[in-house]
């Protein structure tokens, strides 16, 4: 009786590392991938006091990257982490943007500012695009609910000319600099940030 249960033993055990071994290809080649892209479904969303503080860690790429864009050719203009080609790898130090609604690339041929997109992504920033009179900076997102800075170009308090469905706006420490709050099953119930 014990050599039939060593080879059941045996066989369970080889049955339970195969399903550990699919698991964890399954997990390497489609759920890390995707936890990437979809900050908001694995990632719980950040709160204006993490939100501030990789805004002052990382202070001096969020200006370099907001100066640079105020110079820009382009109405609109959007960067999303998926849209980056980091020429780097081939010993270049210039980032490929894809601008939307413009249908067109550009080559960032500043290598700080270059630097200063990658290093905002890394840090898991999302997209940078231009609405209205702000420059945004999403952080998470998922569906019609999103989370990040933005910068002001006007002077003005953002409104929904610049985030849609806005609902709740966290001065930061620099001038023309908000944490954003955007959701809108709030925003449809009539909630908005208190200025």
């Amino acid at each position: 009786m014990s050599g039939i249960n060593k080879e059941y033993l045996r066989r369970f055990l080889k049955i339970i590392g195969i399903i550990f071994i699919i698991f964890l290809v399954f997990y390497i080649l489609i759920l890390l991938p995707t936890r990437r892209m979809m900050t908001g479904t694995f990632l719980p969303a950040p709160n204006l006091r993490q939100v501030e503080r990789t805004f002052e860690a990382n202070r001096e790429e969020f200006l370099i990257i907001s100066e640079y864009f105020l110079n820009f050719d382009f109405d609109s203009f959007g960067v999303s982490s998926q849209s980056v080609f980091d020429f780097s790898r081939y010993n270049d130090a210039f980032i490929e943007l894809s601008v939307w609604l413009e249908d067109d690339n550009i080559v960032v041929n500043d290598e700080a500012v270059s630097y200063a997109i990658q290093r905002i992504f890394d840090i898991g920033y999302r997209g940078i695009w231009q609405s209205g009179s702000g420059i945004i900076f999403t952080r998470w997102s998922m569906k019609d609910n999103a989370r990040g800075i933005i910068y002001s170009i006007d002077g003005r308090t953002p409104d929904e000319d610049m985030i849609l469905f806005l609902t709740e706006l966290h001065p930061l420490s620099e001038e023309n600099w908000f944490f954003f709050v955007e959701n809108f099953s709030e925003w449809r119930r009539g909630i908005r940030p208190e200025y």
